[in-house]
C-alpha cells in the first residue's frame, strides 16, 4: 500500500500533498528543509478538487481549533514507516499424525496489527504540541469525537489507503480526470459505406464519389479516446477521422489527417465527454486502394477524480488504535523548535481488505421492473408467483442423497432419522403466496482472483413486509433464473417484518443489518433477519468467475391480522431493492 494518503473513521491522518504544501509555505523552523518521500503529482486533483492547498487556517485542515492559535501553524505528519497493510492474516493449525503425515485444520484469517511511525512537522513547539493533541483524540476512535456515528465503542472505524499513488497507473488528459486502458470490441456489422464497398472491415472505395465510412451509433464509450486499427494493402492510404451526430448527421469534430502506410496504424480521435451519442466516420481520397479497418479499439476510460480515488482505495474495517501514540524520539533544532518523531499501532479486527464497490442493482422497484436502473448486462424481472410450500416446506425436509453408479439399486441407501424437535418462530410468519423477481448478475463483475461480499439495501414502500425473503443462488452455467433448483441457494435472507416507509440494509463486507425509518438514525435490526434454516444472518460471499442469480420474493397478501397496521388478507404492496459488491481480499 502507498503510505501518502491515509483516513481512520473519516478522519485524515496522512495527506502528503496538504503536509508538503504547508512546508513549502514556511510552516518550519527556519533554515530546515523536509522533503517528503511519497510524493504524488496527481494527489491532489483526487483529494482536494485540483485545488492547491494554502494554510491550515485558509483550507480548514482536520486540527484546526480557532481556540487554539497555534493549530495554524502545525503542517502535519510526515508517514516515516507503515507496516502491517499488506499480505494475508491466513494461519492453520498442523497436527502431525501417528504413523505418516499430518492434519491441517482449517484455515482461518486472523486481525491484522499495523504499526506506524510518522513525523510531526511545525513551525514552532506550540504548534507541533497542538499537532500531538489532535493526534491523540484522533487515534481515540469515532466514538469519541461528538457529532459522530460509529458503530459502537468496541466496533472500530474504517480505515482507508490508496494502494498506489495515482500517477503509477493514470495519466493526465486534457479533457477531464485520468485514464485506464482496456480493449473494447465493437461490432464489425452495423457499419455503412457511401462510395465504396464494406465486408467485415475491409474497405473498397469506388474510384468516382467521396468514400466514406461509417461506424454504428457510440452511446457507451463517452470521453474516449479511439485509436481506430487500419492496415494497408496497396499503397499509402490517407483518412480524415470525424464524428458525426446520430440523428441529424452534423459533423461534430473533424480530426487532421493521417496518412497511414503498413500494418495495423492507429487513426486517432477523442471525443468531447459531454455527447450522448455519435458515430464515427472516416473519409478518403477517390481512387484510394483498398483498406482495413479493425473494429477493435484501445477504450481510454475517463474517470473523473472521485472515481479514480474509489477505484484506488483499499479499505480494513473495525480498526482501532490499541497503543501510542508515543514519543519515541525529540528532534532538537533549536531552543523553541523540536520535531517529534512517534509512534502507534492499529487493530483491525476484521481481516479482508476491501475494493471498490460495484453498484449492480442501483434501483431495482417491483412495482414497475421494466423502469429499473441497472448496471450493463444485469437484468431484474418478475419471474412469476410461487407458494409457501413450493420455496419454504420444501428445502426444510432433509433430502435423500441420489444413489451411486456403484450402489445396489435394491438395498435400502439411507432411512431419514426421527424428526427432532422443532422451536416455532413466533415473529416469523411467512405468506402463504410470493411474487418471485429476479436480478441475474453476469460473472463479468465478479472479482477475477479473489471473493466479494454483497450488500443488499431494502427500500419500504408505504406498507409493512411480513416474510420478505432474499436468497442467492450460484449460476456457474448462466443458465439464468429458470434452470436454479429451488433449494439451491447459498445464501437466504428472510426479513421476519419490515416497518412501513423503513431502509433495511444488509451490509456482507460489514456483516451487518442496519434499519433506518424517516426521521431518525439507524438501528442495528440483525433480529429481524433470519439465514438459512432460521439461523442468523450472515454475510452474502460470491466467488470468482460465477454468474449468480438474487430472487426477491414479496409475500401477496397478509396472512393474518394486526389492526391498524395491517389486515388479513390485504396487499403487502411493493419494495425497492438496491445490491453492491465489493471485493473482498484476505
Amino acid at each position: 500500500m502507498w503510505n501518502g494518503w491515509l483516513t481512520v473513521g473519516g478522519e485524515e491522518i496522512f495527506n502528503i500533498a496538504r503536509t508538503q504544501a504547508y512546508i513549502d509555505a514556511g510552516l518550519l523552523p527556519p533554515g530546515l528543509n523536509v522533503q517528503a518521500c511519497d510524493s504524488c503529482d496527481n494527489l491532489l486533483d483526487i483529494v482536494n478538487e485540483g485545488k492547491p492547498y494554502i494554510s491550515p487556517l485558509v483550507d480548514n485542515a482536520p486540527w484546526l481549533d480557532s481556540s487554539q492559535p497555534e493549530t495554524y501553524d502545525f503542517a502535519g505528519l510526515i508517514p516515516l514507516e507503515i507496516t502491517g497493510l499488506d499480505g494475508s492474516t491466513r494461519t492453520a493449525t498442523l497436527t502431525e499424525r501417528a504413523g505418516d503425515g499430518g492434519v491441517t485444520s482449517r484455515v482461518r484469517y486472523g486481525g491484522r496489527t499495523v504499526a506506524v511511525t510518522a513525523l510531526l512537522v511545525g513551525k514552532n513547539d506550540g504548534a507541533i504540541s497542538a499537532g500531538m493533541r489532535w493526534l491523540s483524540t484522533v487515534l481515540g476512535g469515532s466514538a469519541c469525537r461528538p457529532g459522530q456515528l460509529s458503530p459502537g465503542p468496541c466496533a472500530g472505524d474504517e480505515m482507508c489507503v490508496f494502494a498506489y499513488c495515482p500517477d503509477e497507473e493514470f495519466q493526465e488528459s486534457p479533457v477531464y480526470g485520468f485514464r485506464d486502458t482496456t480493449d473494447i470490441p465493437l461490432d464489425v456489422m452495423g457499419w455503412t459505406v457511401r462510395s465504396a464497398r464494406w465486408s467485415v472491415g475491409l474497405v473498397t472505395p469506388d474510384r468516382i464519389g467521396n468514400p466514406e465510412v461509417i461506424s454504428p451509433e457510440i452511446q457507451c464509450y463517452e470521453g474516449a479516446v479511439f485509436d481506430w486499427q487500419v492496415t494497408t494493402l496497396a499503397g499509402p492510404v490517407t483518412i480524415t477521422p470525424s464524428f458525426v451526430d446520430c440523428e441529424t448527421g452534423a459533423i461534430l469534430m473533424t480530426g487532421d489527417p493521417v496518412t497511414v502506410q503498413g500494418d495495423l496504424q492507429p487513426v486517432r480521435l477523442v471525443p468531447d465527454p459531454t455527447w450522448t451519442c455519435y458515430r464515427a466516420r472516416f473519409t478518403v481520397p477517390q481512387g484510394t486502394p483498398r483498406f482495413q479497418i479493425t473494429p477493435v479499439v484501445d477504450h481510454f476510460a475517463y474517470q473523473t477524480p472521485e472515481e479514480c480515488a474509489d477505484q484506488i482505495t483499499r479499505s480494513y474495517l473495525n480498526t482501532t488504535c490499541v497503543d501510542g501514540p508515543t514519543v519515541v524520539e525529540e528532534i532538537g533544532l533549536s531552543c523553541d523548535v523540536t520535531l517529534l518523531k512517534v509512534e502507534w499501532t492499529w487493530y483491525v479486527a476484521s481481516p479482508g481488505i476491501l475494493g471498490a464497490i460495484t453498484p449492480l442493482a442501483i434501483q431495482a422497484n417491483t412495482k414497475a421492473p421494466e423502469d429499473a436502473d441497472l448496471a450493463f448486462g444485469v437484468g431484474f424481472r418478475l419471474l412469476g408467483t410461487r407458494t409457501r410450500a413450493a420455496t419454504t416446506d420444501v428445502c426444510a425436509v432433509p433430502q435423500p442423497p441420489a444413489l451411486s453408479k456403484i450402489s445396489d439399486p435394491c438395498c435400502v441407501q439411507w432411512v431419514a432419522p426421527p424428526a427432532s424437535p422443532q422451536v416455532t418462530d413466533a415473529c416469523l410468519d411467512m405468506p402463504t403466496s410470493f411474487r418471485r423477481f429476479v436480478i441475474e448478475v453476469p460473472a463479468l463483475y465478479m472479482p477475477q482472483v479473489t471473493e466479494g461480499a454483497l450488500t443488499f439495501t431494502v427500500v419500504n414502500d408505504t406498507k409493512p413486509k411480513k416474510g420478505l425473503r432474499l436468497r442467492l443462488y450460484p449460476d456457474p452455467l448462466a443458465r439464468g433464473a429458470e434452470a436454479i433448483e429451488e433449494c439451491a441457494f447459498c445464501e437466504e435472507f428472510t426479513i421476519a417484518y419490515l416497518p412501513a416507509s423503513a431502509t433495511m440494509t444488509l451490509n456482507g463486507w460489514m456483516n451487518t443489518v442496519r434499519t433506518q425509518l424517516p426521521g431518525q438514525l439507524p438501528i442495528t435490526s440483525t433480529g429481524q433477519v433470519r439465514g438459512p434454516g432460521g439461523g442468523p444472518f450472515r454475510s452474502a460471499m460470491v466467488q470468482c468467475n460465477m454468474a449468480y442469480v438474487v430472487t426477491v420474493d414479496v409475500g401477496e397478501v397478509y396472512s393474518d391480522n394486526c389492526p391498524p397496521t395491517y389486515l388479513l388478507g390485504y396487499p403487502q404492496g411493493d419494495v425497492t431493492v438496491a445490491l453492491d459488491l465489493r471485493p473482498l481480499g484476505r
